[in-house]
């Protein structure tokens, strides 16, 4: 009684089996393949040298399929999940391929590359060749203003992709780096081609700029060095800047100004430009009135043209200092949270010429008006301010033309450091 209990049970859980798998095959859609142990079609996947569940042997995949169905199949490292991906140390999988073949040298080449996507198996079964490649890692460090890791990004080269057989490193370009540390702006250089490039460094302190001649020092032939993290670096400043490094680039970045500050990216000569400072209407330098800034960068900006004149919305009305329908003539008129860094300023030529009867006093200060919780260092300002026309009220009392190399109001929390502004100021009336 007991065998045959045993026989009966043997035999139930035998359909159940087979019931299974055809429930599987018969709940497949249409394209879709069922692995199976040793039935339907053989997929052989070499491992060229890598291991698979801790094994180097070849592993091998069965598939069936529901009648009618292509004869697709899906990579090795698709089918066990993450912990059953084939691995090989300090190397990139970079396909699978049909054909393997050693040349006389030695050199493994493969070729007829499988796409899982349109190829199907034709026969009964298929042999793969997996390919590595030796991988060589560089890992670009985003510091922040503070000099402190923001993020980092690696950067993964294959040996196939090397320059003249070494690892040297691609720089990535500022699109990549738009955002990537909201609020601030990639530090960057105009490159030989004219096109903005990325400032990298070798160190942390951002002191020895990269050497893009420099290999990787991993030796290819090496696989147990050849991916050491080589650490590569950029630099991050606060604010949100706009580059210019054409005239044509400065008037548009300082009608944008509103959005953040101007970083200069060579020597500018504005004097083909012209602009217009007065209420409503947006003049090439409008946008300087109340600029975010300018990150110079060591470089000069000559022969900026203003022609100041001014209706009854331009005055200004601050009973804080005392002004009542004041006209205030500046480059800039006032910076609040914002900054002018490391930048010349030469043969600036200012006109004031207004007739209007409204006006009460007129506050000349050429470079910078006001200044609250500003930042003002290494500046250097040299130029004309010309006053052409005034109303009779002012020609006729001088007093009421108050001149000032240095703005008319800033804060404590403004600082003013190595400023130097030597701008004449003459009245042609």
């Amino acid at each position: 009684m007991k065998k045959r209990r045993n026989l009966l049970c043997f035999v139930l859980a035998l359909v159940a089996a087979v019931l299974l798998c055809c429930g599987l095959a018969a709940c497949a859609d249409e394209g879709d393949f069922v692995p199976t142990e040793r039935n339907g079609i053989k997929v052989t996947f070499e491992l060229e040298g890598a291991k698979y569940r801790n094994s180097e042997r070849a592993v091998r995949e069965y598939f069936t399929y529901p009648e009618g169905a292509p004869h697709k199949i899906v990579p090795l490292e698709a089918l066990g999940g993450n912990k059953s991906k084939p691995v090989y140390p300090k190397h990139r999988l970079r396909g699978w391929f049909k054909t393997r073949e050693v040349l006389a040298d030695g050199t493994v080449v493969y070729s007829d590359e499988w796409n899982f996507d349109t190829d199907v198996v034709e026969g009964d079964s298929l042999v793969l060749y997996a390919k590595w490649v030796r991988a060589f890692t560089y890992t670009v460090t985003y510091l922040d203003d503070a000099g402190e890791p923001h993020d980092v990004k690696e950067l993964i080269m294959e040996d196939d992709k090397l320059r003249d057989g070494t690892a040297v490193f691609t720089p990535l370009v500022q699109s990549d780096f738009a955002a990537a540390y909201d609020g601030h702006t990639v530090d960057c250089e105009l490159g030989e081609d004219g096109t903005v490039q990325v400032k990298y460094y070798s160190d942390k302190a951002c002191t020895t700029r990269w050497d893009f001649s420099a290999s990787h020092p991993g030796n290819p032939d090496d696989p147990d060095h050849s991916t050491t993290d080589v650490p590569v670096y950029v630099r991050f400043n606060k604010g949100v800047y706009t580059y210019a490094a054409t005239a044509k680039d400065l008037v548009a970045a300082s009608a944008a100004t509103n959005k953040g500050g101007i970083w200069l990216l060579k020597d500018i000569d504005m004097s083909s430009y012209k602009g217009t400072l007065v209420d409503g209407s947006a003049g090439a330098f409008y946008g300087f009135r109340n600029a975010g800034g300018l990150r110079g960068n060591g470089f000069t900006v000559s022969g900026i043209i203003l022609e100041v004149a001014s209706d009854n919305n331009s005055l200004i009305y601050d009973t804080a200092q005392g002004w009542d329908k004041v006209l205030l003539v500046s480059l800039f008129d006032g910076l609040e949270n914002g900054s002018i860094e490391d930048v010349t300023i030469e043969d600036l030529s200012i006109t004031l010429s207004t007739t209007n009867s409204r006006i009460s006093e007129v506050h000349v200060s050429p470079f910078l008006g006001r200044a609250k919780n500003t930042k003002v260092s290494n500046v250097t300002v040299t130029g004309t301010c010309v006053l052409e026309r005034l109303p009779s009220a002012i020609r006729n009392d001088e007093s009421k033309i108050i001149q000032a190399t240095q703005p008319f109001y800033a804060d404590r929390a403004s600082t003013f450091d190595n400023v130097t502004v030597t701008v004449e100021i003459r009245k042609n009336f």
